[in-house]
């Protein structure tokens, strides 16, 4: 949200987690405190849902769908916040397959930095995260609940928050000097 609001876009269409996974309601929480900290105000008209997870490329075809309801939507946008890269890289196919161009008519951004974000077209501006050191500070938080356990000691949950990137692609850029899009009956 920030990178896109530092780029100059106001009006942001924001695709929002499936509500099944944990991660969702706290992206949705940073989205919203983001967005009041750079002086958006989100329409919400211009939130959409994921349904919840069916199979692995159901965020690809829900970014699609949400692609084709915000084109419909009576409202304009100049970027598009996805939950994830594989929603974003749908938003890109739906944007494109209605005439659009991505980034210059619309900037898109996405989340988790997976390898198709990195070898479509355009490449797909994300926020990483550091999975290897998430992964590896899981495991040892692992081993010392388990060598704690067998010492008989009792062991605390442990929060740890990894630091995301930024990792800036060609999906992005300052909005139009046009008017933001607006919503187009599809």
């Amino acid at each position: 949200m920030r990178h896109l609001c530092e780029l100059g876009h106001r009006r942001i269409a924001v695709i929002r987690g499936p509500e099944e996974l944990f991660d969702s309601a706290p992206r949705w929480a940073g989205v919203q405190r983001t967005a009041n900290e750079m002086g958006i105000q989100l329409d919400s008209r211009l939130v959409f849902q994921l349904p919840n997870l069916v199979d692995s490329i159901s965020s690809f075809e829900g970014g699609v769908r949400c692609a084709k309801q915000m084109l419909a939507a009576d409202s304009q946008f100049s970027a598009v916040l996805a939950f994830d890269d594989l929603t974003a890289l749908g938003v890109v196919r739906g944007l494109t397959h209605a005439g659009l161009r991505i980034p210059q008519d619309c900037s898109v951004l996405g989340f988790d930095d997976v390898l198709p974000a990195l070898v479509s077209t355009p490449t797909i501006t994300t926020v990483r995260q550091p999975l290897k050191e998430m992964g590896l500070q899981a495991v040892d938080y692992a081993l010392r609940a388990l060598d704690a356990s067998t010492r008989g000691v009792a062991s605390r949950p442990k929060l740890h928050k990894a630091t995301p990137e930024l990792v800036v692609r060609m999906s992005t850029c300052a909005p139009p000097k046009q008017k933001a899009l607006a919503g187009v009956r599809t």
